[in-house]
């Protein structure tokens, strides 16, 4: 609703960041408005811009960053969304391991 609800502002801006505690592949809703065009995944699109594969953003405790691969334990679940008139003005993405929360990546934006 709050994804629908910010689009009706127009050409305003937006960044959203989340932690979605699920994969956003099963997030139907949050799956219908990035490919309806209203919102940008501002990592997936960086790493597809390259020829990769989206690198996972949380890992249970357990495991070590050692790779960054979506596998059993490591996820991606926290993410960046931009609708387009914020995504122009991005620069850049970064996804950084082992700083604060251990089990979380970070992402900056420029």
């Amino acid at each position: 609703m709050l994804l629908r609800r910010v689009t009706q502002l127009g050409d305003v801006p937006v960044v959203i960041t989340i932690d979605t505690n699920s994969d956003i592949e099963n997030m139907a809703n949050l799956q219908q408005q990035i490919v309806a065009g209203h919102w940008i995944d501002v990592g997936a699109h960086h790493y597809q811009c390259r020829g990769l594969q989206p690198e996972a953003t949380h890992k249970t405790y357990d495991l070590k960053w050692d790779t960054k691969e979506v596998s059993p334990g490591k996820t991606r679940i926290d993410i960046i969304l931009a609708n387009r008139p914020a995504f122009a003005m991005i620069t850049d993405f970064r996804q950084t391991y082992g700083l604060g929360c251990d089990s979380h990546a970070m992402l900056e934006l420029d």
